[in-house]
Formats: structure tokens, C-alpha cells, sequence
């Protein structure tokens, strides 16, 4: 009896000794930002209770240890990915698995990062990251990756008049007297895209029947890159990201859309011996000031054109908005067309070349 009873209390002993140095590992700081963060055992596995990692801490520092919390009803699985995350075993962030997830084989995560097939399951939990189904890993086996050629159109026209369709896809628009350069746009993208659709639409300014032409890029990976990048919180704005994309091409695209040039044509024709300057500008009405801000930023920093915002005010039927154009300083004019010039279709020379100009008003 005597032998069995310090059988008993070195048992114990030496359970109370596993617990302290188990608690000595966990490291609680890492579940500062996931304490209330529920994890459940998925759907296979109905019955078992949930557990957050604040219940988990709670009960630990009770004295439960591992095995007894699964006692308790909770998923073995849960309890053994929190105590190993705690520990510092399971270190892949929200930022990898949001892109390897969406980019590679659940076992090829397992083998890189040394962790189980149902840990990304809890780390999905975790990260709210939302699940993917069969279609979208098929998807993405079959989708044909964007071109630099098409990536760099493609942000043009975001910062034009391209936007936001569905999280992975993005549609381009143009009315009628832009309907050739919506199909090369379509050109560019026939690979990757829908069929161009013309829409009888009622002109606003003109009260004339015209017809809007449109199509979209399908469901894509690059797209989805651009979209989160534009559509960061809530409306479309520019972030400070965008400027790696800002190629010649991209300004030439986004110049194409939304640029406006002033030629003081009716100064010129009274004082045809002064050179009047142009006016070089974007339409950046939907844009906020900070992302005005940005382009200013990116044009000069990339390209060293100088740019100003021009505060502006319309008021329509009463109601007054205040709205933002970058203006290109003219000290920077040759160098700005210097920029895009090579990348501007002949449609488009009007807005760069003031002979073009003039045969385009006849």
C-alpha cells in the first residue's frame, strides 16, 4: 500500500512538473491579437465544443493540460494547434498564407512551413481568411497569368476608367465615340476576357440614344491583385503601392482616358504670334485629395514631372462638390510628352500634339 501511494504522489509530482515547464513554453503574447477568436473543429467533427484561445489560457492555467482540456469535449486537434502555436511551432503569417493559399497545393504549405494539413484550417479561422472552393483551385489551375503588357494597361486604365466588376474581375467602359478604343483595349485582353457588349444608353449632356460598350477581364489572380490594391477601404483610391506599376505605358493609358489638354485655341486664333502654353491635365474628380496627393508623389519621385492639385467646384442643380485635377506644371511639359508619347495611339495625338489638334476640330 505504502509502495502504491508514492507511486501515486510521484505521478502527480511529476505531472505537476510537465505542466510548469509546458506553461514556461507558451509563449501568451502571440494570442493577444486571437484571444476571442473562436476555432471549431470543422464540420466532420460537429460535436466537439469550440474553444477560443482565451479559454484555452483560462483552463491551463487552471492546472489542465492538453489531454485534459479534450477530456473537457474540445477537438483534440484545436487543443494540440493552440499549445503548438503558443509555442512558436506555427509561425506562418496571415500575408503568406493569404497568398499561398490562393496560389499553391495545401500540401505544398504543409512541407514548407512544417505544419499540418488542418492547421491552415485554424489559421483560416484565425486570419478571417474566408475558405476556397474546388472551382476557385480549378480555376486557378486553368487561368493564364497577365502579361507585363497587360498588367501595366490594366492600372492605366484604373486609375481611368476601368474598375472594379467583382473581387476578380474588373470591367472596362466607354461610350460611343470611344468605341475603337475600347476594342483595342479588348485587343490587348482578348485572351483573358468576356466578348465587348454595346448597351443603348441615353446621353445625359447631349439627351441623344448612344451606345456604351464594355467587357471585362474573367476571374483572374492579377486581378485580384489590382483590385485589393485599389479597393483598399471602401471607394477606389490610389495607395502608394500602385507606384511599381506606374509604367510610361500606364500613364499613357490613364492619360488616354482621363487626360484633358488645354490649347487656349481661342487665345491662339486672336494672338496667333504667342505661344501659349498647353495645359496639361488629369481628371481626378473620384479621387480623393491623398490619393491625388500620392500621384503627385509617384510622378515625380519615378519620373522627376512636376504636377500640382488644382482644387475645383461644380455646382449642379444646387448642390456643390468640390473636386481635385492634377495639373502638370510646365516646366515639366516636354518631359511629360516625352513620356507618353510613344505609348499614345493616333486617336489620342490630339491630346499631345497641337496639329493633331487642329485636324481633329475640323
Amino acid at each position: 500500500m505504502q509502495k502504491n501511494k508514492r507511486t501515486k504522489e510521484y505521478v502527480e509530482k511529476m505531472k505537476a512538473r510537465i505542466h510548469k515547464r509546458l506553461l514556461s513554453q507558451l509563449q501568451w503574447e502571440l494570442a493577444e491579437p486571437y484571444l476571442d477568436k473562436c476555432l471549431g473543429a470543422g464540420r466532420h467533427n460537429q460535436k466537439l465544443k469550440y474553444i477560443t484561445f482565451r479559454e484555452f489560457k483560462e483552463l491551463a492555467l487552471k492546472g489542465h493540460s492538453v489531454k485534459a482540456i479534450v477530456k473537457l469535449g474540445y477537438s483534440p486537434h484545436i487543443a494540440n494547434f493552440i499549445c503548438r502555436f503558443l509555442k512558436g511551432n506555427i509561425k506562418l503569417s496571415k500575408e503568406q498564407l493569404e497568398k499561398e493559399y490562393k496560389t499553391e497545393p495545401l500540401n505544398n504549405i504543409c512541407v514548407k512551413h512544417d505544419i499540418r494539413r488542418g492547421d491552415i484550417a485554424c489559421l483560416r479561422q484565425m486570419y478571417d481568411i474566408k475558405p476556397l472552393s474546388g472551382l476557385y483551385f480549378e480555376r486557378v489551375k486553368k487561368e493564364e497569368p497577365l502579361t507585363q503588357r497587360q498588367k501595366e494597361i490594366l492600372y492605366g486604365s484604373m486609375l481611368g476608367d476601368a474598375g472594379r466588376k467583382s473581387t476578380h474581375r474588373i470591367k472596362f467602359v466607354h461610350g460611343g465615340p470611344q468605341r475603337d478604343y475600347l476594342f483595342w483595349k479588348y485587343e490587348q485582353f482578348k485572351n483573358v476576357s468576356s466578348t465587348p457588349k454595346g448597351t443603348p444608353n441615353v446621353n445625359k449632356i447631349y439627351k441623344e440614344d448612344h451606345i456604351t460598350w464594355s467587357f471585362y477581364i474573367n476571374s483572374n489572380s492579377d486581378v485580384t491583385v489590382c483590385n485589393k490594391l485599389f479597393y483598399q477601404s471602401g471607394p477606389k483610391e490610389v495607395y502608394k503601392e500602385i507606384e511599381q506599376y506606374m509604367s510610361p505605358l500606364a500613364i499613357a493609358v490613364w492619360y488616354s482616358d482621363d487626360g484633358d489638354t488645354a490649347w487656349n485655341y481661342q487665345r491662339r486664333m486672336k494672338n496667333p504670334h504667342v505661344n501659349y502654353s498647353p495645359v496639361f491635365a488629369f481628371c481626378t474628380e473620384s479621387f480623393s485629395t491623398k490619393s491625388c496627393e500620392n500621384l503627385c508623389d509617384i510622378l515625380y519621385s519615378k519620373y522627376n514631372i512636376k504636377s500640382r492639385i488644382k482644387p475645383r467646384v461644380r455646382n449642379k442643380k444646387g448642390i456643390t462638390k468640390s473636386y481635385n485635377r492634377i495639373i502638370i506644371e510646365n516646366k515639366s511639359n516636354d518631359d511629360f510628352i516625352a513620356l507618353i508619347r510613344p505609348h499614345i495611339l493616333p486617336m489620342f495625338l490630339r491630346k499631345i500634339d497641337y496639329q493633331e489638334y487642329l485636324k481633329w476640330r475640323k
